[in-house]
């Protein structure tokens, strides 16, 4: 199994934004029948500004319009745009759960860097043993808005509960942000399941994109938000509650938006199913994602 597959399975993101971006402009090339047939060529029209190259294909400027709107169409769908704003919250979560536990381990006394070293890797320890067991339920009976929701629910109340217990045990403290990494982490494979059953074709390939890339604009708010909440109260705790706050509004808006959608129900696999899954997986070249096998009907 190679590293790429290994981190592409951890993260549930199994398209890439550069490999997304060119999935979409086949359609359009297709449809204008424009001089693009590979990859190459399409990533060589980047070295200028890409919408001129576009226009220098096109025989007249109304035709490059066209095309240019056609290619824009799926980052303009809605729904990618309500599951950028979720993975936002999301996102915030996980960067509140490291810039948490240094506060953590700081109250915990005077520990040796050995000590700190054995320390910190516990929540994310916890975190790994979760999100597989999380997942398999999740596959095993094929129901994604509620592992998504109701883990970043789990997460949310471990780190409020990490933020009263800091001051009374340090302890207890590390126990619950155990259970808020647990809870996060084990979020974003399911959430990422919902986009992909939402979203169609090019649409799914550019979307997911759209939403990868705007979602992971939290990892600059998250730390933003905290820095002036600590400065304006001057307790670290306020930061970590506001985020497990997002986190809790993230978590009401993926079930309802979910099940409105009707994007989080998928057939159930049996246990020799997941590990036909996962064999393929692990044998697929460059971390290439392999079409689920389903129980036959």
């Amino acid at each position: 199994m190679t590293v790429r597959t290994v981190v592409f399975d951890m993260d549930g993101t199994l398209v890439q934004t550069r490999a997304a971006s060119w999935q979409v402009f086949q359609d359009t090339a297709r449809q204008f029948e424009l001089p693009v047939s590979s990859a190459e060529d399409f990533f060589a029209l980047f070295q200028d500004n890409f919408f001129q190259s576009l226009t220098r294909l096109c025989a007249e400027k109304q035709n490059a319009d066209a095309v240019r709107e056609h290619f824009m169409a799926g980052l303009k769908d809605p729904r990618a745009l309500v599951f950028a704003a979720l993975y936002f919250g999301l996102v915030m979560g996980i960067y509140g759960l490291s810039l948490w536990l240094p506060t953590i381990v700081k109250a915990m006394g005077h520990l040796s860097n050995t000590q700190v070293g054995f320390i910190v890797p516990i929540p994310y320890l916890c975190a790994a043993a979760f999100v597989y067991f999380w997942s398999r339920h999740s596959d095993r009976t094929g129901e994604r808005v509620f592992h998504a929701s109701g883990a970043m629910l789990l997460g949310s109340l471990g780190m409020v509960a990490s933020g009263f217990l800091i001051q009374s045990s340090p302890v207890l403290a590390l126990a619950a942000i155990c259970v808020a990494a647990m809870g996060i982490f084990a979020a974003i494979s399911p959430f990422w399941e919902l986009p992909a059953a939402a979203l169609a074709g090019a649409a799914a390939a550019s979307g997911i994109a759209l939403i990868n890339s705007l979602g992971n604009l939290g990892g600059f708010a998250s730390p933003y938000a905290v820095g002036v909440l600590v400065d304006k109260t001057g307790d670290s705790k306020y930061g970590l509650l506001m985020l497990a706050a997002v986190l809790l509004i993230t978590a009401i808006a993926t079930f309802l938006y979910g099940r409105k959608i009707h994007a989080g129900q998928v057939p159930p696999l049996s246990d020799e199913d997941l590990l036909a899954n996962e064999l393929a997986a692990s044998d697929s070249p460059s971390g290439s994602p392999v079409p689920p096998r389903r129980k036959s009907q």
